[in-house]
């Protein structure tokens, strides 16, 4: 759903005040890195990609390791100030949701949407 909110935003020539952290197991499942990167530039939106597999060799220099409260307190420092929207499988959106809240965020404040 993070890239169809992105991309309307777009649509109506809005800037964000927005940071999305974007996981994938390697680098080569990054999916529509080029809009991602516009619109990165273009709307100001802080992206963070981490990879949780990185491989020797795969070229891959940035992020690594899976999303935790920890990595958002380090990307999004005024997270407790905002509201997050969490996307994965269950397991992965009931433990970063777990974090929040043991981070003092409010259970109101976070929305959440699994598959899988």
């Amino acid at each position: 759903p993070f890239f169809s909110m992105l991309r309307q935003a777009e649509a109506m020539g809005k800037k964000l005040d927005c940071s999305m952290i974007y996981s994938v197991k390697y680098p080569y499942d990054i999916i529509e890195k080029q809009e991602l990167d516009k619109f990165s530039t273009d709307m100001e939106l802080k992206a963070l990609v981490t990879v949780t597999r990185p491989a020797e060799g795969d070229g891959w220099t940035g992020q690594t390791g899976r999303v935790n409260g920890e990595m958002i307190k380090k990307a999004v420092p005024d997270f407790m100030d905002r509201v997050a929207y969490i996307c994965g499988p269950p397991e992965f959106v009931k433990a970063l949701k777990d974090d929040l809240v043991a981070m003092g965020m409010n259970d109101r404040e976070i929305r959440a949407e699994m598959w899988g």
